[in-house]
């Protein structure tokens, strides 16, 4: 078996496992990989951020055969083999040791953040698993992430093209604390006048993540609500709205 990498200099270019484990990191304890379409898509997918971080090569798998491979072979060399976009990484493990910066967050960030979170939560309490605070993303605001055993969604489509009835599974929502747009929706959450727009806002953001990983939720509603935000931005950029989106 061969594959492309993000260590790869061309879609070209490709590399055994063998050639993988050999030059893993020090600490590195997993293989990892990530599903899609094409290299475009994936170097493009917030999944990746934490691994640019960190230096951590992932393999690159466009074929569809790619994952159901990897997923029955389960381990190469002793090394478990991961999906980018599951829960709990083993990469992911030291996140309870961060230091944030506090300096860089509002004062009693912590608390309005862990507010924010539950807000989410019940706004999205039937399209995700759960809702939590990120240690992956950089860039990103949030993302949507597999629990373990959960086939990427480039799998679940792929069943879903032979059982009509299949549906893709719930996510656990991330999200990223140090975002700018997430403490600007920290501090509209402790209005309670506000809650209109940052609904629209978190669904929006869930349907965002979605759209990263190539599902299209629910258009019908998306487009409308697309247009009360940028209605909303319009009027605040010139002041004339009632409620601040900043």
């Amino acid at each position: 078996m061969r594959f492309n990498s993000s260590a790869c200099k061309s879609p070209d270019e490709l590399l055994s496992l063998k050639e993988y484990t050999d030059r893993m990191q020090p600490d590195q304890k997993e293989v990892y990989y990530i599903t899609a379409v094409n290299r475009e898509t994936m170097e493009k997918s917030p999944y990746l951020e934490i691994f640019r971080k960190k230096e951590i090569e992932v393999l690159y798998l466009t074929d569809p055969n790619d994952e159901f491979l990897l997923s029955g072979l389960h381990e190469f060399e002793k090394k478990p083999i991961r999906s980018a976009d599951q829960a709990n990484l083993d990469l992911l493990k030291d996140a309870d040791k961060k230091i944030v910066d506090i300096t860089e967050e509002p004062q009693n960030y912590e608390e309005t953040f862990k507010h924010l979170l539950k807000t989410i939560k019940v706004t999205l309490a039937d399209k995700v698993i759960d809702v939590k605070e990120s240690n992956r993303l950089v860039d990103s605001p949030c993302c949507l992430v597999n629990p373990d055993g959960v086939p990427s969604v480039h799998v679940q489509k792929l069943i879903q093209m032979v059982d009509a009835n299949y549906k893709i599974s719930k996510k656990i929502m991330e999200i990223n604390r140090k975002h700018p747009m997430v403490k600007n929706l920290t501090r509209m959450n402790e209005n309670p006048s506000h809650q209109p727009l940052i609904e629209k806002i978190i669904n929006q953001l869930f349907e965002n993540a979605l759209m990263q990983d190539g599902v299209v939720y629910d258009p019908t509603s998306m487009v409308p609500r697309l247009n009360e935000l940028l209605e909303e931005l319009t009027k605040a950029t010139l002041g004339e709205g009632k409620r601040s989106i900043i």
